[in-house]
């Protein structure tokens, strides 16, 4: 796209579109337009290499592309979750403040046991569920792609060869990145919340007179983000 703008306006402005001694490389040839639309590629047995290549993916099933999606969109939400309040509205105690502070950790960390895992598993249970119900009806590769996700193989080896396991080890992946993201972007905004109430500069010029600087109003409202100024911390001397 770059190329194609620079392109556009070379040819309408020529030499003057930049000041200076500027060489630039000639122009490449243009390529013959093919007669057909496609690709040649060199011969190779197709069939093999499209049974290799379902043996090593996942997406072969509709059930577990949709049970993907699902996971991903709930992995999504969680993601902008906070594990921290930086939602702080009025001038508190510290041990108000801690208590805010516990209280949103155990939140959090209650609604990723028992409200995240849980529907993870029952987005799992329910599309595979479904693709083993539709085992019994199915022959030839439909029948192999449902055995490959069994939800009640007992086998080990059968296990450790299917795709079932592959999926798992993916969604673990998936749900500890989703866990890293929430937790960076959450300590991120509580630390800029707690900054907030930070001045620019302190001058202590004596004991009993320290001065706080902070932005103007008007650098506040040129910034877009005006917003009241409190302490954060009320102490009882």
């Amino acid at each position: 796209m770059n190329k194609i703008i620079f392109d556009k306006h070379l040819c309408a402005k020529g030499n003057n579109l930049i000041t200076g001694e500027l060489q630039l490389p000639e122009a490449p040839a243009e390529k013959l337009t093919p007669y057909f639309g496609m690709i040649t590629i060199p011969p190779h047995n197709f069939p093999k290499q499209f049974s290799k290549y379902c043996c090593k993916t996942l997406q072969i099933k509709d059930e577990v592309i949709r049970a993907q999606q699902d996971i991903r969109k709930e992995c999504n939400e969680v993601a902008v979750k906070d594990v921290f309040n930086p939602n702080v509205t009025k001038t508190m105690k510290v041990d108000e403040f801690n208590q805010i502070q516990a209280s949103s950790i155990s939140q959090a960390s209650y609604f990723l046991k028992e409200t995240w895992v849980n529907k993870i598993k029952e987005i799992i249970k329910a599309s595979f569920t479904a693709s083993q119900d539709t085992k019994a009806s199915t022959t030839g590769a439909g029948a192999s792609a449902a055995t490959w996700f069994n939800l009640n193989e007992t086998n080990r080896e059968a296990y450790e060869q299917g795709k079932l396991k592959k999926f798992l080890t993916q969604t673990k992946f998936i749900m500890q990145d989703t866990l890293l993201d929430m937790t960076r972007g959450s300590v991120k905004r509580y630390v800029d919340s707690v900054l907030d109430f930070l001045p620019l500069t302190v001058n202590v010029k004596n004991p009993n007179q320290v001065q706080n600087m902070y932005y103007t109003a008007e650098e506040i409202k040129r910034m877009g983000a005006e917003k009241v100024k409190f302490p954060l911390f009320r102490i009882d001397l």
